[in-house]
């Protein structure tokens, strides 16, 4: 997936629906650019929205729009859609900012609206698609009543799942474009806390951070403290074959 440059966005939306052939032929005829961005640049603005952005390489996390402090509620992991829901919003109520270098492709909304208007089974593809997202926010709500090194625990142990879905992950082991203190902020704490509790993580046993590498040596043990199920993730793909589900049966 690094450095595409065939139309991904099938890619994304068959990891959590099964794609009829026509429909995919024709989210991969879509016209796409793809543009770099580097650590902090917006992604996507809440007032600007006429594409949409799929994830390539890198992370991107979702801020708040209001002015700062702004708060961090989701993280996106290549072949992810931050801001599909500007297909049905005329404004979005945050931005998607680059964590690291980020590169992603971006289709014309308009045109995908057009094939979605045409094409139920594609049109419950999307709706299926921002449906994760939002089971996803749910998680990190239900996620921070937890102490802190559960909640570290659990929102590794969601990345590590994501990754690992789309090849980035291996045995534990992947690269993770996160500094401690960006950890800290997504989770709103200090950043003496944050290195305070992965050090007890550490001691335990469960992980290891070099850098932007990290590994987690138990994930039985990180699952278990962090309360994870990944049942939330949506792991294994409902059946669509292009077709709009019986409403009235």
């Amino acid at each position: 997936m690094k450095g595409a440059k065939r139309n991904i966005l099938p890619l994304a939306l068959s990891r959590f629906s099964s794609l009829a052939k026509q429909d995919a032929a024709l989210l991969a005829s879509l016209p796409t650019r793809s543009v770099s961005y580097d650590h902090g640049e917006t992604i996507t603005s809440h007032d600007q929205q006429n594409e949409c952005t799929v994830i390539v390489s890198g992370m991107a996390l979702l801020r708040s729009a209001a002015k700062a402090p702004a708060p961090v509620s989701g993280l996106y992991v290549p072949a992810d859609t931050p801001d599909l829901a500007s297909i049905a919003l005329d404004q979005l109520d945050h931005d998607i900012v680059a964590q690291g270098s980020c590169l992603v492709q971006r289709v014309p909304l308009d045109a995908l609206r057009e094939l979605a208007s045409s094409s139920p089974g594609l049109a419950l593809a999307l709706w299926r698609r921002t449906a994760m997202d939002a089971r996803i926010h749910r998680a990190w709500l239900a996620a921070a009543v937890l102490q802190t090194a559960p909640r570290i625990a659990h929102l590794i142990c969601e990345i590590h799942v994501r990754l690992e879905r789309v090849g980035l992950a291996r045995n534990g082991s992947f690269n993770l474009p996160l500094e401690q203190k960006d950890l800290a902020h997504i989770l709103g704490i200090s950043r003496a806390h944050a290195n305070r509790e992965i050090q007890v993580l550490r001691a335990q046993g469960l992980l290891s951070w070099n850098r932007r590498e990290l590994n987690i040596c138990d994930i039985d043990k990180l699952r278990d403290l962090g309360h994870f199920d990944p049942s939330y993730l949506w792991l294994h793909r409902p059946p669509l074959e292009g077709r709009a589900p019986n409403v009235t049966a």
